[in-house]
């Protein structure tokens, strides 16, 4: 399976090195290879049952959806970025709608989710970095502290 995936993504390559288009060899190949990967994952976590494939094939997909809205679209990495922030937010959102165990991606669901909230502000014009800055600090500050306070209530 792996294999004709792979070479699904060679015949890609190939079409977008002939086609007369906006697309370059060079944009997409980067793409291609992670869209592969993240098919071989997919298709690896849906034969075998593997919520840990389907979540590394989320994983590694969104990096191919902003390369493709940056090829297709007017929109710039620079708008785009809170997406690679939020790829475990993404990830274990699949992960508990597959699965339906919601429990263990909780914490990475709030924390990169939230994080990719406050960096959405200044990925869309709405606040300063400086804000964006001050509120990603104190939430990670704030974070750190709940974990430490998890930690040694547990060990007393």
């Amino acid at each position: 399976m792996s294999s004709i995936i792979l070479l699904l993504g060679g015949v890609f390559l190939l079409l977008a090195g002939t086609v007369d288009a906006f697309v370059y060899i060079l944009d997409v190949l980067v793409a291609t290879i992670f869209a592969s990967i993240s098919l071989a994952f997919l298709a690896s976590g849906i034969m075998q049952k593997n919520p840990i494939s389907i979540w590394l094939a989320v994983f590694l997909f969104i990096p191919v959806l902003v390369e493709v809205l940056v090829l297709t679209t007017n929109t710039t990495y620079s708008q785009l970025y809170p997406l690679y922030i939020a790829m475990p937010f993404f990830a274990s959102l699949i992960s508990t709608i597959i699965w339906r165990k919601f429990n263990p991606h909780i914490v990475p669901m709030i924390f990169f989710g939230s994080l990719a909230a406050i960096f959405t502000l200044q990925a869309t014009g709405v606040a300063s970095p400086l804000i964006v800055g001050l509120l990603a600090g104190g939430f990670i500050a704030a974070s750190i502290l709940v974990i430490y306070i998890l930690i040694t209530r547990k060990n007393t």
